[in-house]
């Protein structure tokens, strides 16, 4: 991209992250800072969820990992802190965090608990990002989304309501997205990859009728909006030819993209603008993932398959519940129930800022270290010794339990006394990258002129868009407000199967500076917004990018083989207990949800207390 078209866009500006510390614009000044939040200026070590710029898998995070696995580094010579556990966890997310509140049920309030974390904030994917402008706050998710709630295990069920989620409360209010209708949606087509800048009102996947309506203003070759109306517009059963046994089997086993190439006879421009539509959900595209799953997400072409049965996969909770930081609050009241003082109490969740200066201290029961990777875990007869990293030295620790929750493909080289077949089993645990990035905008002016709930991006990085409306905060034409990007880099065409797709686009994501995603989300707002009065190098304030090249947990399909029976996938392979030390993570339960976390967590711990005690 040329230096006049940056300038344009205003990479040359002196805001997002270089003229924010610790979240607050120094512009603001100490009076609205203490406004702000009383902590940020006073709180060592910085207070995380306000840092803007690169987060998620951010640099410091990774290194020491990536060393272990692609550098063979060894650290034998590790410190002896002379601490003494009763449980360490390796790994504080959801699962690592619902690991310690379960073994503290099952050990009692004074069990000793240390938990380690190779980020400087805890929770995993479940991530919290804040913005304070003119002494207000805006906060967004950085990561997990929302809680499907009806669906979850009476284990999952009951440890949430034991640590204060309330899905009544959650349920009656409804924060974050706003409504959003055909009417309050759109589909972007960018010129770089459609030929001009086009914003197609009314394209809503969930209504084909005014979809067909819409596809007359897509940029695409006439031929091809012809086939894509007369698809959308004819009731008749593209797969009638087929018994129906047949034809649910074909619709499991199939691409989206095959079932539209092959029985819709739609050209492959044609399909392009629906490839995306599952990225938020899957972080894979149409090429991919089959028939049903894209059917349930809304990818037209149900109505063109004739009848179908109730099918299993159709069979989903619509009421999702949320936080306006979506599943960050989770962790939040697990530390909050774990490590006393760190989150306030007289506060409600989503307001209560933790006290990250109280998560390690020696007179409390349960401590939470930042910033540790570990790097060894082994058995020593009568116990685990755990060693790991932090500001570049190596320290130990001992405990009598050591639950391992963290991504299934590092445990091989944190646990060498695994066999071959559970290492395997572990290193098949692929994630799907994944991207969440929050831009605060100066104000809501063309957001609100084009009555833009939502948007569509096919030829994006960031394929959905869409506004955090904060509680009790208008949008009027000048308030500020944070408009989020969800994406991901894998690209159809890339590779025939998912897995390889993965593993490229994690490639790409640690790839790009911070520099290229803010280039991204600039030039997406300015050819999306423009033509509303937005203008990019004026109206953004702040960036925070959360990168997650290890993203999603692997979670099967019906069009990959499955040549396993019950107990024997990979992943419950993977997950078999050595010694003292047991292993939890979504990754255990192939299924990337809170309760997949905590139902892994509940497993895990059950595994070392019924046989250790």
């Amino acid at each position: 991209m040329s230096r006049s078209r940056d300038r344009k866009l205003g990479m040359h500006h002196p805001v997002s992250r270089r003229d924010f510390l610790q979240g607050v614009p120094l512009a603001l000044g100490a009076a609205a800072t203490s406004l702000a939040n009383p902590l940020w200026a006073t709180s060592k070590p910085p207070y995380p969820p306000a840092l803007t710029g690169m987060r998620g898998s951010a640099p410091g995070t990774f290194e020491v990992a990536h060393a272990l696995a692609l550098g063979g580094r060894e650290w034998s010579q590790a410190s002896a802190l002379g601490e003494s556990y009763d449980l360490v966890v390796a790994g504080g997310g959801v699962s690592g965090l619902a690991s310690a509140l379960f073994y503290r049920q099952q050990a009692g309030s004074s069990a000793r608990i240390l938990i380690l974390d190779n980020h400087d904030d805890f929770g995993g994917h479940a991530r919290r990002n804040e913005f304070n402008h003119q002494g207000r706050q805006y906060v967004a998710l950085g990561g997990g989304y929302n809680l499907e709630y009806d669906g979850y295990s009476r284990v999952s069920r009951d440890l949430l309501e034991g640590i204060g989620v309330d899905p009544r409360q959650l349920e009656d209010r409804g924060v974050g997205v706003g409504a959003v209708s055909e009417n309050n949606y759109g589909v972007y087509f960018d010129r770089e990859t459609f030929g001009r800048d086009v914003l197609v009102r009314g394209a809503f996947p969930d209504s084909r009728r005014s979809l067909a309506r819409a596809v007359q203003q897509f940029p695409l070759a006439e031929s091809h909006r012809q086939a894509l109306t007369a698809f959308l517009e004819n009731d008749r059963d593209l797969l009638a030819h087929m018994s129906q046994p047949d034809k649910i089997a074909y619709l499991r086993s199939h691409s989206y993209e095959h079932f539209l190439r092959s029985h819709a006879g739609l050209h492959p421009e044609a399909i392009r603008p629906f490839n995306k539509l599952t990225h938020g959900i899957w972080g894979a595209g149409a090429d991919v993932l089959p028939c049903t799953e894209c059917f349930l997400y809304g990818a037209p072409g149900i109505h063109a398959v004739g009848e179908l049965p109730e099918l299993p996969e159709f069979d989903i909770n619509e009421k999702n519940l949320m936080y306006i930081d979506g599943n960050a609050s989770v962790p939040r009241l697990m530390v909050r129930s774990l490590i006393p003082g760190a989150v306030p109490t007289d506060l409600p969740i989503e307001q209560a800022p933790t006290r990250y200066e109280k998560l390690d201290i020696a007179v409390n029961p349960v401590r939470l270290r930042l910033n540790a990777t570990v790097v060894q875990v082994s058995n020593t007869g009568q116990g685990v010794s755990v060693n790991y990293v932090r500001g570049g030295k190596a320290e130990s620790v001992q405990a009598r339990h050591c639950v391992v929750a963290c991504q299934h493909s590092m445990i091989p080289y944190l646990v060498p006394e695994l066999d071959e077949g559970q290492r395997q089993a572990l290193a098949d645990g692929l994630r799907t990258p994944m991207l969440v990035s929050n831009v605060l905008l100066r104000e809501s002016r063309a957001l609100n002129e084009l009555d833009l709930e939502e948007a569509y991006s096919p030829g994006r990085l960031h394929a959905l868009t869409w506004r955090i409306r904060q509680p009790g905060q208008a949008q009027a034409d000048e308030d500020p407000m944070v408009l989020q990007f969800m994406g991901s880099p894998l690209e159809g065409g890339s590779a025939d199967d998912r897995k390889t797709q993965c593993r490229l686009g994690r490639l790409r994501l640690m790839q790009m500076t911070f520099a290229d995603f803010e280039r991204e989300l600039r030039s997406h707002l300015d050819g999306m917004l423009g033509p509303a009065g937005f203008d990019a190098a004026r109206d953004v304030l702040a960036i925070t990018v959360n990168r997650w090249p290890h993203g999603y947990c692997w979670e099967y399909t019906t069009m990959d083989p499955q040549p396993w029976s019950q107990g024997s996938y990979p992943h419950e392979i993977a997950r078999r207990p050595a010694g003292r030390i047991s292993i939890a993570g979504a990754d255990s339960g192939a299924h990337s949800y809170i309760d997949g976390a905590v139902d892994q967590a509940f497993r895990a711990v059950q595994e070392l207390t019924a046989k250790t005690g």
